[in-house]
């Protein structure tokens, strides 16, 4: 099964408190995070992830797509405001192949999850996808970390009959 996870950015940031003040750096730095925690949670998840930016009150004509981090980031067009977008996304998805897809739709707009669960996506909302971020990152983290019973040195991890041969082997290749 195919599963996208499509996030409304600011959506997001804005819910997550990411932004330490309303300057373009700042939103920036903001996104660029964003981008960051979503490509460690696809790794986790292997979601195809798809974060959406309104372009909304911008005056670019044109709607920017790009892959950052296998991320794809979408920067909508003027007039365009980021819930069209994946509006748009859910449908096309959802009509192309609905039994063996599944779209996840992150935003905390109520009309947003209502519009998009109507045609087939999943909702999960800014906090709900922050927990779950969370949980990847504490999960993966003990998957990681080396209990204290886990032999550190390759000689503690094999068979004795193994470590006589290779005795035996370095004291023949010594001759």
């Amino acid at each position: 099964m195919v599963e996208y996870l499509i996030i409304d950015g600011y959506n997001i940031i804005n819910t997550w408190g990411m932004l330490e003040s309303n300057d373009k750096h700042s939103f920036e730095s903001a996104r660029d995070a964003l981008i960051d925690i979503m490509h460690n949670y696809k790794g986790y998840t292997g979601y195809r992830i798809t974060i959406v930016f309104d372009a909304y009150q911008t005056e670019s004509k044109k709607r920017t797509i790009e892959t950052n981090r296998n991320i794809t980031v979408v920067y909508t067009k003027k007039n365009e405001s980021a819930d069209v977008y994946i509006e748009r996304f859910v449908n096309d998805v959802m009509e192309k192949s609905p039994k063996n897809t599944r779209v996840w739709v992150a935003t905390s707009d109520h009309l947003q999850q209502t519009i998009t669960s109507s045609k087939g996506a999943l909702i999960v909302s800014a906090m709900e996808l922050k927990a779950d971020v969370e949980r990847a990152t504490n999960d993966r983290t003990k998957r990681f970390q080396p209990n204290d019973d886990t032999p550190n040195h390759v000689f503690e991890r094999l068979s004795g009959d193994a470590i006589d041969k290779l005795k035996q082997l370095a004291k023949e290749i010594e001759k």
